[in-house]
């Protein structure tokens, strides 16, 4: 046997393979050990970019994606603290001849671009101006691809990329996305229009009024826009306002009211919704129906339903004397 061993062929033959086995052990075992490490950071950065393209959701469900493109790796819901969805975030991945992206951007129900970032770049030209092309687009439809404010020129190939994953995510939202109803179309019917009405004399909590046309160009209604400030918070002596569009039509029936999220600055969640709740009552009601005093105010949001009932009453005033 030594003998066998002293043969030059079969002596280096058998130390590589040797070496072989001992350097596939080590990579094996860092590669065991590194690549959770790898994985792990790159969750933890998704993680954290969900929260700061979407900082009102406090939790985040997963979405299962049917025949989404390649380039779309996750879809997540976002949720705040009374379980309300308020935007969905995608992840997505391209690469061009500069190299690989990954971005991750939120959008509400209706299209708008809430937030975008970067959760890894590794491009060789511009990364700033990619990051500020990218940024350029929060705040646009996510159906249009069209960015707000000058672009940074000279990274053309990264804008392309950032622009072909932009209309990938468009084509995912566009399914998952759960899209309310117009309420204004509820109200009025397809094709409706409106123009202010310039006779109208604004009040304290009655802003303005503007005329509802149909589609063939014939008055159906009127919508008026009701504002006003209430402490908004029992333990609170800060007074917030909030905003509602009402739909009267020409026999003074209640048609809808809306109360948009963003016009809404009393406290959000299941509050703003038990207010929405209790303006429900008076939708398809007649407008001297609108209870002055009475209403049920006591049982949450308190602040906001008095004031919600306020303004209400202040719209009866003003339309039927």
């Amino acid at each position: 046997m030594k003998e066998f061993f002293k043969k030059p062929l079969v002596h280096y033959t058998t130390v590589l393979t040797i070496v072989a086995i001992v350097c596939g052990l080590l990579i094996g075992g860092v590669n065991a050990i590194t690549a959770p490490v790898i994985e792990q950071n790159m969750i933890d950065a998704q993680n954290k970019a969900y929260q700061e393209v979407l900082p009102a959701g406090n939790t985040f469900e997963v979405i299962e994606l049917d025949n989404a493109p390649e380039s779309i790796t996750t879809a997540v819901k976002g949720l705040d603290g009374s379980n309300q969805v308020v935007g969905y975030i995608y992840i997505a991945s391209g690469t061009n001849k500069h190299g690989s992206m990954t971005i991750a951007i939120s959008i509400d129900a209706k299209g708008e671009i809430l937030g975008a970032q970067f959760v890894d770049i590794q491009q060789t030209l511009n990364v700033e101006g990619t990051r500020s092309n990218l940024s350029a687009f929060v705040g646009t439809q996510i159906s249009a691809i069209t960015p707000e404010g000058d672009l940074v020129s000279g990274v053309t190939n990264s804008l392309n990329t950032v622009k072909a994953l932009l209309t990938d995510v468009a084509t995912v939202h566009a399914e998952v996305a759960d899209v309310p109803a117009d309420p204004y179309t509820t109200m009025f019917g397809e094709g409706f229009t409106k123009e202010v009405d310039p006779s109208f004399t604004a009040t304290e909590f009655v802003k303005s009024r503007e005329l509802v046309k149909d589609s063939s160009g014939t008055d159906i209604a009127y919508l008026y826009q009701l504002n006003g400030f209430s402490i908004y918070n029992s333990e609170s002596t800060e007074e917030k306002d909030i905003t509602l569009y009402v739909g009267v039509d020409l026999t003074n029936n209640i048609l809808g009211i809306v109360a948009p999220a963003d016009e809404y600055h009393h406290t959000a969640g299941g509050l703003y919704t038990n207010t929405i709740t209790f303006l429900e009552i008076y939708t398809n009601t007649a407008l001297s129906d609108v209870e002055t005093t009475g209403a049920d105010l006591t049982s949450g949001a308190t602040n906001s339903k008095t004031l919600a009932n306020q303004l209400m009453a202040a719209l009866k005033e003003v339309v039927l004397g």
